[in-house]
């Protein structure tokens, strides 16, 4: 799934083992297919830069007909570890209500694109999302490119 990979930020630090994301990307794929029935691909990635934890979820339909990108970012005291610890699982959590709202409710709907403060398990979370349709962008790219407008100077 290379095209879901975020591009790399030098001063992030890992924040989760290979088989912690493995288990949470299981649990929010399972979410997704309780509320939909289509198949569709979860991904999901935190790290630590400076002090905070920047957590990104991306789920993607099949057919890139429905492309979701939701972004969440709390601070956290790096110096003390039981802190880290539970404020790694609050983003998780965070992000998956986010995330199982929209399934619920707001499935057509983009989140907002700007930073919106929320308060979640007396944590302070920024979140914000997109919602796009990446077949449409790209057949319209195309479009575009079959008469003679390159769609990346527009």
């Amino acid at each position: 799934m290379t095209e879901n990979t975020p591009p790399t930020n030098d001063e992030a630090r890992v924040i989760f083992s290979a088989p912690e994301l493995f288990a949470v990307r299981q649990a929010l794929q399972q979410l997704a297919r309780a509320q939909r029935e289509d198949s569709a691909e979860v991904w999901f990635d935190a790290t630590l830069i400076d002090e905070h934890i920047e957590a990104e979820l991306r789920y993607a339909s099949m057919d890139r007909t429905c492309v979701l990108t939701m972004h969440a970012v709390t601070e956290v005291d790096v110096k003390d570890a039981k802190s880290l610890v539970e404020t790694r699982a609050a983003v998780v959590e965070f992000i998956g209500s986010m995330f199982e709202d929209w399934l619920q409710e707001h499935e057509h709907t983009s989140p907002d694109l700007d930073w919106k403060e929320y308060e979640y398990a007396q944590e302070s979370f920024k979140f914000r999302g997109a919602l796009i349709n990446e077949k449409a962008d790209r057949e319209a790219d195309d479009f575009l490119r079959q008469h003679g407008i390159d769609p990346d100077t527009l």
